[in-house]
């Protein structure tokens, strides 16, 4: 037989409870400048830092792991010809005109790959992104996300090239 429900207590049905006040408030993403051009700056591993700020703003930083894991492989290939170039100059030289000098030809792998790792982030984050450009919540201030970024990638790079330049 049925346990009998007072009239006091309404049945709790969770279908009916309100979820919302549960939910963390939205916080603003950087914007798509201020990732494009730390990432053009900074290279693959400033892409890395600033996009996976912008997937832990969404709360979606375990669904961007593959993501984050290619822009992560762009850091080490840009590592790697840093590395090269300077150690075993004579290994890229058929591959770097004349007139260009192995540490610009650095820059720009670097610069080309931060690109890269930018570009293969973004693809999962555009509908956010004009999502952010149609709400009133707006973009955050980037300078507490892209200074560090910038550090951190010079810190990285120039620790390999350092080693390159002592190991020559």
């Amino acid at each position: 037989m049925p346990a009998l429900m007072s009239l006091s207590e309404p049945p709790v049905n969770a279908l009916l409870q309100p979820t919302l006040t549960e939910a963390s408030p939205p916080r603003a993403l950087l914007s798509e400048r201020a990732t494009f051009f730390t990432s053009f700056f900074g290279g693959p591993w400033a892409a890395l830092y600033v996009m996976a700020a912008n997937f832990r703003r969404l709360g979606r930083l375990d669904r961007a792991m593959p993501a984050l894991a290619v822009a992560a492989l762009l850091g080490v290939v840009a590592l790697m010809v840093s590395f090269v170039t300077i150690v075993r100059p004579e290994l890229t030289a058929e591959w770097i005109p004349s007139d260009v000098r192995s540490t610009v030809m650095v820059r720009r792998s670097n610069n080309l790959l931060g690109m890269l790792a930018w570009g293969v982030c973004y693809l999962p984050m555009r509908a956010h992104f004009r999502a952010a450009d149609m709400s009133d919540l707006g973009y955050a201030r980037p300078w507490g996300t892209v200074v560090p970024a910038l550090l951190v990638a010079m810190l990285v790079h120039g620790a390999v090239v350092g080693l390159a330049v002592f190991l020559r």
